[in-house]
Order: structure tokens, then C-alpha cells, then sequence
């Protein structure tokens, strides 16, 4: 299976505590600008085996 991602992205360890731009980074670069300067872009390419399984029941006794 494969898996490809491309796009504008936080820092992963920032993810849940990233700022907002302040006015001064606004007026400097623009809003769409502010936010790209405190993103990364990312291009993930995933490539994983998959198989299938096959399982049975081992007859064994209890006692």
C-alpha cells in the first residue's frame, strides 16, 4: 500500500501549541504569510507491506 501527502504543515512536536501570528509578523508579511512563516512543507511518501493473514485454531486440550 502506498501513500502520498503533500502540503503546508506545523512542526509535528508543535502541533497542538502553536501561536498565532502577532500583528507585527501581519503587517510584515501579510496574514497568509504570517501563518506559512510558522509552517513547514511537508512531502510524505509512505510504503508499507501488507499481507494478508492467515489463521486457524490449534485443536488442544483443556485438561
Amino acid at each position: 500500500m502506498n501513500s502520498n501527502h503533500s502540503g503546508w504543515e506545523p512542526f509535528a512536536a508543535m502541533r497542538d501549541e502553536m501561536p498565532y501570528p502577532s500583528e507585527a509578523e501581519i503587517k510584515k508579511y501579510g496574514l497568509d504569510g504570517a501563518w506559512i512563516r510558522k509552517l513547514v512543507y511537508r512531502i510524505k511518501t509512505t510504503k508499507a507491506l501488507i499481507s494478508p493473514m492467515n489463521t486457524r485454531p490449534i485443536a488442544h486440550s483443556l485438561t
